[in-house]
């Protein structure tokens, strides 16, 4: 066995225990991530997902238009955003499918039709590139944000080097048109375009997933699939340099939102009170 197999099963083989003890999983069903209550206190809460955090903290003026996309045309209706959203969708379930367990588990899920076009690309140049793929979606908690995501891929490089990807699809003639800075630590640095939003989410999941499991990637992408072709973008290095900096910035935007939440409570609760008083018979 290579040693690239060989650390590959080592991986998985530590994902696997952290995740069968691991609080936090991802409901397809419900599209949330649910939390188990530790100790002896029984059910779930709902966490918040990683992107509306850093939505708020890095481009809260950004606005977001995505660009048509589909078969809308054969229905009457012309192309629809909502098209580009279940393209992505499904590249992402099939190229989570196919990073767990291969072109096997591919076909059992979709035995009746080939892979998206887009998969077909991320499959092709995974192998191009000597990326061997050791997970698929991963699922990654921060006790200090009270935040998870999912990572896209974990994948190993000729070298044995872990490699984190976040898949990309489409974005073609506005990945690089923002409208603003970034705010925070990157403000002179990055505009506030998709494939900025992009880098940044790829330097939390690279933070959590080193904090999670004490995985360090040794290189992150954003791989940008389009109907042109697939390009590996590479994560900044003065986004990476800046990476302690993004953090604390992001803490205290999300500590700043759970105080709002919690006097919004004590207002909610305290009207209540009062309406019960005045209407107690």
């Amino acid at each position: 066995m290579s040693e690239v197999r060989k650390k590959r099963k080592s991986l998985r083989a530590l994902l696997h225990a952290q995740r069968a003890t691991h609080l936090v999983r991802f409901s397809a069903d419900d599209r949330c991530f649910w939390r188990r209550r530790a100790g002896s206190a029984a059910g779930q809460d709902r966490v918040p997902g990683l992107m509306p955090l850093l939505r708020r903290a890095f481009w809260p003026t950004y606005t977001y238009r995505p660009a048509p996309y589909g078969s809308g045309a054969s229905r009457g209706a012309g192309p629809s955003p909502r098209d580009g959203m279940a393209r992505g969708s499904l590249v992402h379930h099939q190229l989570e499918l196919y990073a767990n367990g291969g072109r096997a588990a591919l076909r059992r899920v979709y035995p009746a039709q080939t892979a998206h076009a887009f998969t077909e690309k991320a499959i092709t140049a995974m192998r191009v590139w000597q990326w061997t793929p050791v997970c698929g979606e991963q699922v990654v908690y921060d006790d200090a944000l009270q935040t998870a995501t999912r990572v896209d891929a974990l994948c190993l490089d000729a070298r044995g080097r872990v490699v984190l990807v976040e898949w990309k699809c489409g974005m073609e003639g506005y990945a690089r048109r923002g409208d603003a800075p970034m705010c925070g630590p990157l403000a002179d640095l990055f505009s506030n375009c998709p494939l900025n939003q992009a880098f940044v989410q790829a330097l939390f999941c690279e933070m959590m997933t080193e904090r999670n499991y004490g995985i360090t990637a040794a290189r992150s992408y954003v791989v940008q699939i389009d109907a042109d072709g697939i390009a590996a973008h590479p994560l900044p290095r003065a986004m990476r340099a800046a990476r302690r900096a993004c953090y604390e910035h992001a803490c205290a935007s999300a500590a700043q939102r759970r105080a709002r939440q919690a006097r919004r409570r004590q207002q909610q609760q305290r009207t209540e009170s009062c309406w019960n008083k005045n209407n107690y018979i």
